[in-house]
């Protein structure tokens, strides 16, 4: 009888092992089939054109920067007209980035659940800014300061969400500030 209890331990423990193996395998070739999938969208046209929207948020932030570093704002519609731009692109970024999730897998969806929250994240911290440059432009009295600082802070976040990517380099005045 204790014999037979020891071969039932052997066993189960040996089960207990290859389970976990066969899991550990499993979780490694479910990671790498996220990575091969993400690095696939990554490179699709979808990836390319959206990063060419945050390269135009990004320029168009630093219009704005350049026009009001003085403290002062000379062509406020020239300024709305670049602003409008900024919210164009973004509007475009969300249409593209809900078309790229449409896409995915919801198996997918759920691995890249921590990536999604700090994008939102990010993205939540562009809409206080756009918000902030809508507010100051639309001042019957605009206040120069003002949207410099928010061009400033917007153009330090599109630098931020564009960290990581190495293909994208949104020009030598994104260092600037």
């Amino acid at each position: 009888m204790l014999n037979m209890k020891r071969q039932m331990l052997v066993i189960g423990s040996v089960l207990l092992t290859l389970l976990l193996f066969v899991g550990a395998v499993g979780a490694q070739d479910a990671n790498k089939r996220m990575k091969m999938d993400m690095s696939a969208m990554n490179g699709n046209p979808h990836s390319k054109v959206m990063m060419a929207y945050r390269q135009n948020v990004a320029a168009f932030a630093m219009a704005l920067r350049e026009m009001t570093k003085d403290g002062k704002l000379a062509d406020i519609e020239l300024a709305r007209g670049a602003f409008g731009e900024i919210k164009r692109s973004l509007e475009r970024m969300d249409a593209i980035h809900q078309s790229q999730l449409d896409m995915m897998s919801p198996e997918m969806r759920e691995m890249s659940k921590p990536q999604m929250e700090k994008m939102e994240s990010q993205r939540a911290l562009v809409n206080g800014r756009v918000l902030g440059l809508e507010t100051a432009l639309g001042a019957t009295s605009p206040d120069a300061g003002l949207i410099y600082r928010q061009a400033s802070e917007l153009l330090l976040q599109m630098k931020r969400m564009g960290k990581g990517d190495n293909r994208m380099k949104m020009g030598s005045g994104m260092n600037r500030q």
